[in-house]
């Protein structure tokens, strides 16, 4: 094998070790979420898909100016009107376990929500549903 043969060969050997590394590193910190980056009505959940959170933690859907939210079920319990915030400067629908609540707090393991957001302008009877999934420690 000549010297040339040596080198290229190398040099491939060098890039695909290269190619693993940075897909090794990039395929653990990307927390972009489809459903959010594709939907111009939605900004982001508390906590992120698949997180890891404490008991205590809030629940939100943030939304983007001009869209309303609300948290409908937390582990398949109805959050009441009463026992949740909206806070329109922000676009946050906001639920927080605590005492006298639904939800005392998050239940240890897997904890899903179903939220629900429409357009500010066009009301409530044209909202739309997503879920998503987080656990606590």
């Amino acid at each position: 094998m000549s010297l040339r043969q040596k080198i290229v060969i190398g040099l491939v050997l060098l890039a695909a070790v290269a190619a693993f590394v940075a897909a090794g590193m990039a395929g653990g910190t990307d927390t972009r979420d489809i459903l959010v980056d594709g939907n111009p009505a939605l900004e982001g959940f508390v906590p992120r898909r698949g997180a890891e959170v404490l008991q205590q933690n809030n629940v939100e859907l943030l939304v983007a100016p001009g869209w309303r939210a609300r948290i409908n079920l937390i582990n398949d319990l109805p959050i009441p009107d009463d026992q949740q915030f909206f806070n329109e400067s922000l676009g946050r629908a906001t639920y927080t376990p605590g005492e006298g609540k639904v939800i005392t707090q998050l239940k240890g393991d897997e904890n899903c929500v179903q939220a629900e957001y429409w357009e500010a302008s066009v009301g409530r009877s044209e909202s739309q549903i997503i879920g998503w999934c987080f656990t606590v420690s």
